[in-house]
């Protein structure tokens, strides 16, 4: 069996359920987390891909961080997805959207809870990425 980093139910049992304190993390320390963190600038091109989150895609940091987003991942390129992060970053204030959403790889789709956590002074945003059950 092949893990894809920390199921939804196991964030809430082990009190791992991401919360807008991650902003203020380093990066190495984002690297620790076990579940995934992308931070997209206000066009969607990936500041930041940690280490969980490229366990769970497949896709190794170097090769995209500095690219967009929704070209990386294209499932993510729809209104429920793309329109809702779009959404967050018309507000230049602090905004938060909990939903859930599946991912499609090359061996299947995985369904995930997406935490969206948008900062209005950096106009950066945060994607946290659980796997649901």
């Amino acid at each position: 069996m092949v893990s894809h980093g920390v199921c939804l139910p196991c964030t809430h049992r082990f009190e791992l359920l991401p919360s807008e304190e991650i902003l203020d993390l380093a990066q190495s320390d984002v690297n620790l987390l076990l579940f995934g963190a992308i931070v997209l600038d206000r066009q969607g091109t990936i500041l930041n891909y940690n280490s969980a989150e490229s366990a769970i895609s497949g896709y190794d940091a170097a090769t995209v961080i500095g690219q967009n987003f929704f070209e990386v991942a294209p499932c993510t390129n729809v209104q429920e997805f793309a329109g809702r992060v779009a959404k967050l970053q018309a507000n230049r204030t602090d905004a938060r959207e909990t939903f859930e959403f599946v991912f499609m790889f090359k061996n299947g789709g995985m369904m995930v809870q997406i935490v969206c956590l948008h900062e209005g002074s950096s106009q950066q945003t945060t994607l946290l990425v659980a796997a649901s059950l």
